[in-house]
């Protein structure tokens, strides 16, 4: 007998409101998470400040900042796709900046770094025309989380290569790669097709990719925290 003549079994479909809920309420609060660590180091004084990143701290504040505001946005229930447009490309610069400052920093990386920075503005502008604020920019969004993933597996491989009395947990630079590497590694597929996503789930199903994205991003608000929470070095 043909399968099909057999009535369906109703599915339970989780509602809209509970996704939503998760997301707003438990997840994005993450991001205040290496805000957060900052502040305590820096009340308890007993850990080391990330000498080797530059411009880390403004950094973080400014990602903090834009996240709050995207909340905010949720919160309210205004839709936050077209501010994502600035911000996103904003963060991208200033983490690449970072990076640039690094002292040990070689001219021939340096150079690169730069021009990765120009091909990813240059993508946020195509996906801005191509996508239009009323979806993800899905170019850039790709675009930077492929920059990222070349940028922290190189200078991950650098870090691993010193030869110091300092162990590699120990290092800010470490876990501030480690945290780049989990959002781009994480994210990339999301970001490449998230607006198929926008444009076929229905309502109920929307959210499922952003709460199966935003638990990547959990863990890399965790692991940039890291980067305030590394122990001052011992003095032998």
């Amino acid at each position: 007998m043909d399968r099909s003549s057999f009535p369906e079994p109703d599915r339970e479909v989780i509602h809209f409101k509970v996704w939503r809920f998760l997301v707003v309420y438990v997840l994005n609060p993450t991001l205040l998470v290496p805000v957060a660590a900052y502040l305590w180091s820096r009340y308890r004084g007993t850990y080391a400040k990330p000498i080797g990143l530059p411009g880390a701290v403004p950094r973080e504040f400014l990602e903090a900042s834009f996240g709050v505001l995207g909340t905010g946005l949720a919160f309210a229930g205004i839709p936050n796709v077209g501010l994502l447009h600035l911000t996103r490309p904003l963060t991208f610069v200033a983490t690449l900046l970072v990076v640039l400052q690094i002292p040990a920093m070689s001219r021939l990386r340096r150079n690169w770094y730069l021009v990765a920075m120009g091909l990813g503005l240059l993508a946020a502008a195509m996906g801005y025309a191509l996508d239009t604020p009323a979806y993800r920019n899905s170019v850039f969004t790709t675009v930077q989380s492929l920059i990222y993933l070349i940028v922290s597996s190189i200078e991950l491989r650098w870090i691993l290569m010193i030869e110091d009395d300092v162990p590699v947990a120990a290092r800010p630079e470490f876990w501030f790669f480690s945290a780049l590497l989990v959002f781009a590694s994480g994210s990339l597929l999301f970001n490449a097709t998230s607006n198929y996503f926008l444009r076929t789930l229905t309502h109920d199903l929307l959210p499922i990719p952003w709460v199966a994205v935003n638990v990547v991003y959990v863990m890399y608000y965790f692991l940039m925290a890291k980067v305030f929470l590394c122990p001052k070095p011992t003095s032998s």
